[in-house]
C-alpha cells in the first residue's frame, strides 16, 4: 500500500512538472546570454517580444544580451546606444515584472547587472587616467577614458 502511495505521488509531481509551462524562446535567450553568446540572446529575446510584448524576462533577456554586446563593441564611443537600449529594456521588464503575480527571480538582478557594467566601464577609464603603460598603449587616451566614463 505505502508503495503505490509514493508511485501515485510521484506521477502526481511528474504530471505537474510536465504540464510547466516555460517559453522555449526565454530558455534560449537565457542559455544564450549564459554562454556569451549576445546576439542569439538578443534575438530569441525579440522573437519572444514579437509573440508577447509584456514578457517582463523577454525584455531583461533583451537588456542583458545588449550590455553584452556595448561591452565587446569597439571602440567604446560605439557602445553608449547599446548602453542606452539596455536601460530601457531593463526598465520595461522592471514595470513589467512589477505588475506580475509571480514575479521572475531574474528582475532582481536587474540593479547589480547595470552596476557591473558601469563598474566596468569606469574601471576601463580609470584605468586609461591612470596607469602610464595603458595611456600610452591607447590611441587618443582622454578621449577613449571620457567614453569609457560616458
Amino acid at each position: 500500500m505505502k508503495i503505490r502511495s509514493i508511485i501515485a505521488l510521484l506521477l502526481v509531481a511528474g504530471l505537474l512538472w510536465a504540464c510547466e509551462t516555460t517559453d522555449p524562446l526565454i530558455r534560449d535567450a537565457q542559455i544564450s546570454a549564459q554562454l556569451m553568446d549576445y546576439e542569439s540572446a538578443l534575438e530569441y529575446s525579440e522573437q519572444a517580444l514579437e509573440a508577447d510584448s509584456s514578457n517582463a524576462l523577454a525584455h531583461y533577456y533583451r537588456g542583458y544580451a545588449l550590455g553584452g554586446i556595448a561591452q565587446e563593441t569597439e571602440p567604446p564611443s560605439a557602445r553608449r546606444p547599446y548602453y542606452e537600449d539596455m536601460r530601457g529594456a531593463m526598465e520595461s521588464a522592471r514595470s513589467f515584472g512589477d505588475a506580475m503575480e509571480s514575479r521572475p527571480g531574474e528582475l532582481d538582478d536587474i540593479d547589480d547587472y547595470i552596476v557591473s557594467l558601469w563598474a566596468y566601464e569606469h574601471n576601463a577609464g580609470a584605468q586609461i587616467i591612470t596607469d602610464d603603460s595603458t595611456r600610452q598603449a591607447t590611441e587618443n587616451p582622454d578621449e577613449t577614458a571620457i567614453d569609457h566614463f560616458e
